[in-house]
């Protein structure tokens, strides 16, 4: 990745841009930081976050005239919060004044003329740089127009300790009888740079009083090593914010650098954070009694801390990383750019679902799923993606267009099709009796002949980064369906539609529900209600959700819609290969989208049903409700097992016997099919460890198949039982077994287990 391109990214994130309010501060000051700190009663945290960014904090926390309260994000839903309350509470609660300790002297000396606020700022900022600014001011003017301000609000001894504190920063003062052009000349005379701070009474007349130019904007520079501040500032904060400026510009001119450069940002600018106020309780603003802290913490309470993250707070995997994308974008680029050592951010490139909920929710269109699609492509493309990553799902997607399972047939007695049924290679592997029975209604509904194509639209190659041999897939498929006169496809499964739309324009298709809502089954409506889960594909399909609503109501089905459904829904856990790449994050997914769904699910995507269904939920397909007389029961009615949908081995298998059985009944033909079928036993429990360890019943063939070649095995003496090692690829495998013979020989398995690496010969 190019860092042009990351840093395209980054620019997406608003999530590092500051709140309004510190986008509206002249001096920046992390007012979500300060009341972080508030709202625990950490007075000392809170003054040390104002003294970070503010100068003279003993001063200008208890004069601030508050202007980033205009800007509170919290006065979109109530009331403002009283920011400058809180700033004085905090100095109050917390008077002790902070250590300031400036950096190495420079022995580099500047002048000031003025004692006002904006010259104390300009002194304050150029001592902590290590300067030793020299105060020029009469006798009874040191504090400029500060002195004018009550004593409730700002007490005298506030002002001597903000002069004791600039002596530890060495500033130093000089009584002056005038501020004049004489006294002028003279310090631009002797010093290198000097600064005229105009909110100091004897110069309220101004530039021109001293026959200088008004100041530049953005540089505050007057003449050649003169820069001026403090002149017509209505507001203490904005006194301050000019003798900051122009201590940047003085510091900048001593080190002949430029003044101008990367500016932009300095004073109140537009922030581009994003915080959502939806669904927020209101809370009107009450008065802070800094003597009564709890007033002072239920105040700093209202503020909302704004952040964006509105995809962290969706996603659980964008949440599992403890981060955000901009955050992530550095983290994949810095891994990418890794020639030798450990890749941390494997893990996180290769578990992201793609599902397009983090676009769908981002101010700034941030789409992570594509953002890992290409680093997970780059990785492939310089050899640097682990191999068992996706091995799962690659395997999976070759046994789905395998001769053993993948099948191209004009419908029964023609010799032509209008239509091309895709079942999918999901809805294929879960439920093949439904397939068989969907495809019996097209044939038996449509007007023109429907042909059946069993095979996968190559997505999980896709997921996998492996971009060259999806791209050979989808040529092959295209042509297949173009050799087949370019009939449209109805596609059951709206991931495939998500393929076509977006790399095979040129292809027709239709959904397999906007064509039973035109056609529709005679189904008996039945009266019961659901939360309705969307898959994730179908976010931009809105004419497809449609259809399938309407198919719902059509059988009674009343619907529940979660909070993230439609546009915003949730994935199941399953997309992305994320279910390969990492389980445990894929189960947790699951299961979180079930826990936000009321009552039973209805799903109407066969691996979102089966994914769901793992959480404990009771999960039903829509197509159940409308061909009852294929749907599986997903409760077992004897001993109430909630069915969890086929793991990786019975998919498999049952693509393979689908196909066996179409072509027996259809065409009657007999599936040539090259495959292992020596009988292998697994019992439920079994089954489910191999599940869940991803390993599928043509590993273990493979790996008794191994045995019976070679001989290379161990036999435990005292229980018979037998164990075998295999490994074909990137994945080692390992099968305990036993060998029970009556009639014939049975191989009964009692564990299997695989390593993601390769054990070489020593």
């Amino acid at each position: 990745m190019e860092q042009q391109t990351l840093r395209a990214w980054e620019q997406r994130c608003t999530q590092e841009e500051p709140p309004k309010c510190q986008a509206a501060c002249p001096l920046h000051v992390d007012v979500r930081a300060f009341m972080a700190a508030m709202q625990q009663g950490k007075w000392k945290e809170a003054r040390a976050v104002l003294a970070r960014t503010m100068p003279l904090p003993g001063v200008l926390g208890l004069v601030c005239e508050q202007p980033c309260q205009t800007s509170c994000r919290r006065a979109d839903l109530d009331e403002a919060l009283r920011i400058g309350d809180l700033e004085r509470a905090a100095i109050r609660l917390f008077p002790q004044r902070e250590a300031i300790r400036p950096l190495p002297a420079k022995n580099v000396q500047v002048a000031i003329l003025g004692a006002g606020l904006s010259a104390l700022t300009c002194a304050w900022d150029l001592g902590k740089k290590g300067y030793t600014p020299v105060l020029h001011a009469p006798a009874g003017e040191w504090g400029g127009l500060l002195r004018d301000i009550p004593e409730d609000l700002l007490p005298s001894q506030a002002l001597e300790d903000a002069f004791a504190q600039l002596a530890g920063l060495r500033v130093q003062r000089v009584e002056a009888p005038a501020l004049n052009r004489a006294l002028l000349d003279q310090l631009s005379a002797k010093f290198s740079v000097v600064y005229v701070g105009l909110d100091t009474p004897s110069l309220a007349g101004g530039p021109a009083s001293l026959g200088l130019e008004p100041p530049a904007a953005v540089t505050w520079q007057s003449a050649e090593n003169t820069f001026c501040g403090g002149f017509q500032t209505r507001t203490c904060i904005d006194a301050a914010f000019q003798g900051r400026m122009a201590a940047v510009s003085m510091d900048r001119f001593l080190q002949k650098v430029s003044l101008t450069a990367a500016r932009d940002r300095e004073g109140p600018f537009e922030t581009t954070l994003f915080t959502s106020i939806e669904g927020l309780p209101t809370q009107a603003a009450a008065p802070v009694v800094w003597q009564d802290a709890d007033t002072v913490r239920a105040e700093a309470g209202r503020c909302l801390l704004c952040e964006c993250k509105e995809c962290v707070k969706v996603c659980v995997y964008l949440e599992q990383f403890k981060g955000y994308p901009k955050k992530y974008a550095r983290e994949l680029y810095n891994n990418l750019s890794i020639i030798q050592g450990l890749r941390k951010a494997n893990t996180m490139i290769e578990s992201c679902s793609g599902c397009g909920l983090c676009e769908a929710v981002c101010p700034g269109d941030f789409h992570m799923g594509r953002l890992c699609l290409e680093a997970r492509q780059e990785m492939v493309r310089t050899n640097k993606m682990p191999g068992s990553a996706y091995d799962f799902a690659v395997r999976d997607f070759e046994a789905s267009v395998s001769d053993q399972a993948a099948l191209l047939r004009h419908a029964p007695g023609a010799d032509s099709s209008a239509y091309l049924f895709m079942p999918g290679c999901q809805l294929a592997g879960s439920s093949p009796a439904m397939v068989q029975r969907v495809y019996g209604h097209l044939r038996d509904r449509l007007p023109e002949p429907a042909g059946l194509l069993l095979s996968c639209c190559g997505a999980p190659v896709k997921w996998a980064g492996q971009q060259a041999r999806f791209d050979a897939h989808l040529q092959a498929l295209e042509q297949s369906i173009i050799a087949m006169g370019s009939p449209t496809i109805i596609a059951a499964c709206t991931t495939c539609i998500d393929t076509f739309r977006e790399h095979l324009p040129a292809v027709k298709w239709i959904s397999m529900w906007e064509i039973l809502e035109t056609h529709p089954p005679e189904a008996a409506p039945v009266n019961r209600s659901f939360s309705l889960h969307d898959p994730c594909t179908a976010r931009h399909l809105e004419p497809v959700r449609g259809a399938v609503r309407r198919l719902a109501d059509r059988c009674g089905l009343a619907l529940h819609e979660p909070r993230l459904s439609g546009e915003l829904t949730e994935c199941c856990g399953f997309g992305g290969g994320m279910e390969s790449a990492n389980p445990a994050l894929a189960d947790t997914v699951a299961r979180t989208r079930a826990s936000r769904c009321e009552g039973d699910i209805l799903a109407w995507c066969a691996m979102c049903r089966d994914s769901l269904s793992r959480s404990g939920k009771t999960v039903h397909h829509l197509l159940d409700f409308l061909f009852p007389e294929a749907a599986e029961a997903p409760v077992c009615a004897t001993c109430s097992y909630i069915r969890r949908g086929p793991g990786g081995p019975d998919r498999q298998e049952n693509r393979r016997r689908l196909k066996r059985d179409l072509l027996a009944e259809l065409w009657q033909e007999r599936a040539a099919m090259h495959e292992d079928t020596s009988p292998v036993q697994l019992a439920p429990e079994v089954r489910d460890m191999v599940d869940q360890r991803r390993i599928l019943l043509s590993d273990i063939r493979a790996a008794l198949r191994h045995a019976r070649e070679t001989g290379r095995e161990l036999t435990n003496q005292e229980t018979g039982r037998r164990l075998v090692c295999h490994a074909p690829g990137t994945v080692t495998y390992w099968v305990e077994y036993s060998i029970e013979t009556t009639h014939m020989a049975v191989y009964r398995i009692h564990r299997a287990w695989s390593h993601r690496m390769a054990i070489s010969e020593v």
